[in-house]
């Protein structure tokens, strides 16, 4: 078994993890983390948030969820889903939980592939975004 890459506890990567809780739920990018972390007068790089970032999705502790030509972070704390707006970018969590067992079974019979840790994002459009609206 291979094991995640351990990276150090440094004060960068707990200013990151603030950020990212402060900003819970709303999937920010890496210049609003920083941004976040500087409102703080805490002197970091944006290189480093990338960095850090890096590592931390590396690891699993944040997740990369990709929204057209932006890239979104969200802490991994519970396991769920994406739906994203290839309109606007927002990005919606769906409770692992609420997705119906037989989707995952059907990727896994489909495939071949022991789905032990599956992680779904659909793109599409968001409620607001949609021409019916």
């Amino acid at each position: 078994m291979i094991r995640p890459k351990a990276i150090r506890n440094t004060s960068q990567r707990k200013a990151v993890m603030l950020a990212l809780g402060d900003l819970h739920g709303s999937h920010p990018t890496a210049s609003e983390i920083f941004g976040a972390i500087r409102v703080r007068n805490f002197p970091i790089g944006l290189a480093t948030v990338y960095r850090t970032l890096d590592a931390m999705v590396e690891r699993g502790d944040v997740a990369a969820v990709r929204t057209g030509n932006a890239v979104r972070y969200d802490l991994t704390h519970h396991h769920h889903h994406h739906l994203v707006c290839q309109i606007c970018g927002t990005v919606i969590d769906v409770d692992a939980s609420e997705v119906p067992t037989d989707l995952i079974t059907f990727f896994e019979s489909e495939t071949g592939f022991d789905l032990s840790n599956a992680t779904i994002q659909l793109n599409g459009t968001c409620a607001n975004c949609s021409p019916t609206n």
